[in-house]
C-alpha cells in the first residue's frame, strides 16, 4: 500500500543522498539465485518466490537515521532482469548504476528475501536526482529542489511541500481562499498548496533566503494556543501583533530514545481555523519574530481579521483555469460543459441561493471527478475540485444579501456562525 510522503518519512528508519556505485546481478530468493526447477516466471508466486536485484550504495548524505558509521549500505529492490527481460513489481523502482538518489530506506525481516544477505535495507521510496530536483519515482513524478530537502524533512507532518502542488502565488490564493501575507522586503522563490484533508487547505511560500511562510485553513479542526504548545514542548509561548501562539529556536530534542532535529518555527492563531507560521533552519525565535512583525496583519480587535475572497471572484477565477485548461488538459466538450455548469452556480448566486449553489458546486466536483484522467488531465482535475472546494468552504460561512444594484454582496453572519467579514479584492 503507497503512502504519503509524510508517512514514508515517519517510518523510515535511513533517509540518505547518495549514488549507486554497484549494481549485482539480478536473483531469485533461492539457496543458488536460480529458479527452481520445472518452474517458470508463469508459474511462481511474487510473493513468496521474487527476483530481486541488490546494489551497493554509497552514502552523501544521511538526512534521517544512522547507517553505523558506513559510507556504503546494500540495497535491495525487488525486481530486477530475467534472461535478458525486464521483471518489474508494481510501482517499486529500480535502481540503475551511476544514478544519484534520494532513498527512504527501512529493515524489513519478514521479507521473504530478507534471509539471504541480511545486512541490507529495502525501499520505501526513491527519488531520481537530476538538474537539482528530486523526481518521485513512485508517486506520479512532481519535483522536489534538492536543496529544500533536508529542510523540509524537518517541517510538521503534512507540510504541503511534499504533498501539494507548484502553482503561481495568484493561484495559490484563489486555491487557498484566504489572502496570504508576505514579510517585507523578501523575494518569493516558488508556491505551493494542498488539501491535506477534506476540509483543509494549506499554503507553503518559499523564500529566496530560505525562509517559510506556511498557513493552514482548519475549517474543521480547531487549534488553540495550548494545544500547539502540547504537541511541540520545544515552542514556547509568543505573541505576534497581538495573536497567541508558540516558537522555538532550531535545536534538537530527545523522543523515545532518539534525537530528532528542529526547524526554529514561529505560530500564531488568526482565527480559531486558520494558523501562519514561519519556518526557519538557522534563523533564531528572536530573528523570526522579527520578520513576524512585519507581515501585515490587522489587529485582533478588527473582527474582518483576515479578508475572504468575494466566492463571486473565486467563481470568475474558476471559470478562467477551466478556459485556461481547455488549450490541452480538459477536452474542449467537457470544458464546455463545465463552464455552463458553473454558469448555473452564477445564476443560484444571482438569486443568493447558496444551498443551490453549492449542490452546482458538488455537480461540479463529481464531474471533474468522474472524467479525471480520462477527459481531464489528473493535474489540471486537482487543481479545480480544490478550487470548487474552497468556494463551498466560503459559502458555508457566509450569507448573501440583495442590493439595489442586483450584485452579490456578503453580510456578517449571526452570532451564532463564525463571523468574517468581506471586503472586496
Amino acid at each position: 500500500m503507497d503512502m504519503d510522503l509524510n508517512d514514508l518519512i515517519g517510518v523510515a528508519e535511513l533517509i540518505v543522498l547518495g549514488q549507486v556505485e554497484v549494481v549485482y546481478p539480478s536473483r531469485w530468493n533461492t539457496p543458488d539465485g536460480k529458479l527452481p526447477e520445472g518452474m517458470t516466471i508463469y508459474t511462481l508466486s511474487p510473493d513468496v518466490l521474487p527476483l530481486f536485484t541488490d546494489v551497493e550504495f554509497r552514502i552523501g548524505q544521511t538526512l534521517k537515521g544512522d547507517a553505523g558509521g558506513k559510507e556504503r549500505v546494500r540495497v535491495r529492490t525487488i525486481g530486477g532482469e530475467y534472461e535478458g527481460m525486464p521483471f518489474r513489481y508494481q510501482n517499486l523502482p529500480l535502481l540503475d548504476l551511476g544514478q544519484k538518489y534520494l532513498l527512504f530506506l527501512e529493515r524489513y525481516p519478514e521479507r521473504p528475501t530478507a534471509p539471504i544477505d541480511p545486512d541490507h535495507y529495502v525501499i520505501t521510496d526513491a527519488f531520481a536526482i537530476a538538474d537539482g530536483q528530486a523526481i518521485a519515482m513512485k508517486h506520479g513524478g512532481y519535483d522536489v529542489p534538492l536543496e529544500a530537502i533536508p529542510f523540509l524533512l524537518r517541517m510538521p507532518q503534512g507540510n504541503p511541500f511534499l504533498v501539494g502542488r507548484r502553482v503561481s502565488l495568484a493561484e495559490a490564493q484563489a486555491e487557498f481562499g484566504w489572502e496570504v501575507p508576505l514579510p517585507q522586503g523578501r523575494e518569493v522563490r516558488e508556491v505551493w498548496v494542498a488539501r491535506e484533508a477534506c476540509c483543509t487547505h494549506a499554503v507553503a511560500v518559499w523564500f529566496d533566503d530560505g525562509l517559510w511562510l506556511v498557513m493552514r485553513n482548519r475549517v474543521e479542526d480547531r487549534l488553540d494556543v495550548e494545544e500547539l504548545l502540547e504537541r511541540a514542548p520545544e515552542m514556547a509561548m509568543v505573541e505576534v501583533k497581538g495573536y497567541p501562539g508558540g516558537g522555538g529556536c532550531p535545536g534538537v530534542i530527545e523522543k523515545d530514545g532518539r534525537q530528532f532535529s528542529h526547524l526554529g518555527n514561529v505560530t500564531v492563531v488568526l482565527k480559531d481555523c486558520l494558523t501562519l507560521a514561519l519556518y526557519s533552519d538557522s534563523l533564531s525565535l528572536g530573528a523570526l519574530l522579527e520578520i513576524a512583525e512585519m507581515i501585515p496583519l490587522p489587529a485582533p480587535a478588527d473582527d474582518a481579521l483576515y479578508i475572504r475572497f468575494d466566492p463571486l471572484k473565486l467563481l470568475d477565477l474558476l471559470k478562467a483555469g477551466v478556459e485556461a485548461r481547455a488549450a490541452g488538459q480538459i477536452d474542449r466538450d467537457i470544458a464546455a460543459e463545465l463552464q455552463g455548469e458553473l454558469d448555473s452556480v452564477l445564476d443560484s448566486l444571482n438569486e443568493w441561493d447558496v444551498a443551490a449553489a453549492i449542490d452546482k458546486l458538488n455537480t461540479f466536483i463529481n464531474e471533474v471527478s468522474t472524467q479525471r484522467g480520462q477527459k481531464i488531465a489528473g493535474e489540471a482535475a486537482s487543481g479545480l475540485i480544490s478550487q470548487a472546494y474552497n468556494i463551498i468552504d466560503v459559502l458555508r460561512v457566509v450569507r448573501p444579501t440583495a442590493t439595489p444594484d442586483a450584485t452579490l454582496t456578503l453580510e456578517e453572519p449571526p452570532a451564532e456562525t463564525p463571523a468574517l467579514t468581506h471586503s472586496a479584492p
